[in-house]
């Protein structure tokens, strides 16, 4: 069924995955454990922070934490490969999700958004877009990219000029294309100042929703695709929210500001998960309701796998606890792999959807089913 997907959007800790499997296919499932889940990221990146030979270049107001973690990166994982080495005709499309600081909007690696700024796509390292998505606020420093926006005679596409024109707030290709403009304007905005993009769509959901929205709706976003022919459409939505309470907040103690930063950055990314998911739903109503009139119904899955749906409390308090952070035990990801798979294969989606296609429900390649 992997061979069946067709985009995989990525964000935050997300995107070391997503790009790794779209830079190595299958070969993922034989070494990224080791190689990278079960390294102590953190503590290596704060040993580099730390060693002294790197402060002259930390304190250059040109070169942050986020640079000196995104040459780590493509030592240990990206080899110094640009983004256009995803592009696969066999595999699915890799959309790695950042966030703009200053318009607080999703800033996706496409080849759509480097033409906006006339930045080259084909040179531009997997590494950093990497490490932009996952620069969470505060321990990370933004990634900054300079905007060419002008400079290459790009075409710009109708529906950024004629959005604007019906000045209608409440639509969202309204909104859309007012954002886009901004990176249009050079003037204005000739840095993009990038963080990670769990701050502006943790699941990744929304940008999806964006893109379908300025195509016209769902038949135009396929048409435009080149995909034909499309009876199901699934969404799996991988969500690693954590719940996992700090101490001071329970005995009364005025919190310092790294503690209150650390907080106000979870929360900020964490949420507006329901939000997301419910704003899902709605939007697949409305595309239903178009295909309806059209006569050419689709059948839409939302694949939902959240540790809230584990039925016993331990096991659920056990993986909201474990902390967002660049550094795992070796068996949290081993019990982390495991239950995603049995989160998965109990959805009640999938398994409808395994059935819509005459298949059947494997049984779980880790630990017993969720029942």
């Amino acid at each position: 069924m992997l061979d069946e997907v067709s985009i995989i959007v990525a964000v935050s800790g997300g995107s070391f995955t997503a790009a790794y499997y779209g830079l190595r296919g299958d070969n993922i499932f034989k070494d990224y454990r080791e190689k990278f889940l079960t390294q102590d990221v953190q503590g290596d990146l704060l040993r580099a922070f730390l060693n002294p030979f790197n402060w002259p270049r930390l304190w250059s107001p040109r070169f942050g934490r986020s640079d000196l973690a995104q040459e780590y990166y493509d030592r240990t994982l990206f080899e110094g490969v640009a983004l256009s080495n995803m592009d696969k005709k066999n595999g699915p499309l890799i959309v790695i999700l950042a966030t703009d600081m200053i318009d607080g909007v999703s800033f996706p690696f496409t080849r759509e958004t480097f033409n906006w700024i006339c930045s080259d796509y084909s040179r531009f390292p997997v590494s950093r877009a990497v490490a932009a998505s996952s620069a969470f606020p505060g321990p990370l420093s933004p990634v900054v990219i300079r905007n060419y926006a002008g400079s290459c005679g790009m075409e710009i596409p109708e529906w950024i000029t004629k959005a604007p024109q019906t000045a209608d707030p409440d639509s969202r290709a309204y909104q859309m294309a007012v954002i886009a403009n901004t990176y249009l304007d050079k003037k204005n905005k000739p840095f993009i100042h990038l963080v990670d993009g769990g701050v502006s769509d943790n699941l990744g959901i929304r940008a999806i929703i964006d893109r379908i929205m300025v195509s016209g709706g769902i038949r135009e976003a396929l048409d435009k695709s080149n995909i034909s022919g499309i009876r199901r459409i699934a969404f799996i939505i991988v969500d690693a929210e954590t719940t996992a309470r700090p101490s001071w907040s329970i005995v009364g103690d005025i919190p310092g500001i790294g503690p209150v930063m650390e907080v106000s950055s979870t929360v900020m990314v964490n949420k507006y998960n329901y939000e997301t998911i419910d704003l899902l739903r709605r939007t697949i109503k409305d595309w239903q309701v178009e295909d309806e009139a059209k006569n050419k119904p689709l059948d839409f899955y939302i694949i939902h796998l959240a540790f809230n749906t584990l039925p016993e409390k331990t096991e659920r308090d056990y993986f909201h606890g474990i902390p967002t952070s660049l550094s795992l035990q070796a068996d949290q990801v081993d019990r982390l792999r495991d239950v995603a798979a049995r989160l998965l294969f109990a959805s009640p989606d999938f398994q409808r959807l395994v059935r819509d296609m005459d298949g059947e429900i494997p049984r779980p390649p880790f630990g017993d089913e969720i029942r």
